[in-house]
């Protein structure tokens, strides 16, 4: 049979993760309901997968443009992932590295043999050149 103190101990834990499930649930239930989520989802895949077929393309190619309008995320293609977090967690400070934290950025990996690396802040809209065999990103401001 358990001591009383160990009984306290495990019921103080129980509590204390409760506690914690408990805060996170609004902000799970906001992302959830605005569409954030799925939508950052979605376009971190949809990205990735434009990189794909841009990369294993032969040809070069210019002003290809990503139809979707990113301003409400940051953008970062690095180390063969996609990531996109949304501004209201996030921002992102000096020397391009993002402070704060989003609990739910998307993810999405992609294989490429040049390994682009870009940061965007609040993108309007991007588009993507290839230049002999050289796949960049680029941001544009109007739409």
């Amino acid at each position: 049979m358990k001591k009383r103190g160990q009984l306290t101990a495990i019921a103080i834990v129980t509590l204390l993760i409760a506690v914690v499930i408990l805060l996170t649930l609004p902000n799970k239930a906001k992302a959830d309901a605005t569409g954030i989520t799925a939508l950052k989802t979605a376009l971190s895949r949809d990205i990735a997968l434009t990189i794909n077929t841009l990369c294993s393309h032969p040809d070069d190619f210019k002003n290809i443009e990503y139809p979707y309008d990113l301003s409400k995320f940051i953008l970062v293609v690095f180390d063969g992932k996609v990531r996109i977090s949304d501004t209201s967690f996030v921002r992102l400070g000096s020397n391009n590295k993002i402070i704060g934290n989003d609990p739910f950025v998307a993810i999405y990996d992609f294989q490429c043999h040049q390994n682009p690396n870009f940061i965007f802040d609040k993108p309007k809209k991007i588009t993507f050149n290839k230049k002999e065999g050289q796949l960049t990103i680029n941001e544009n401001e109007n739409i």
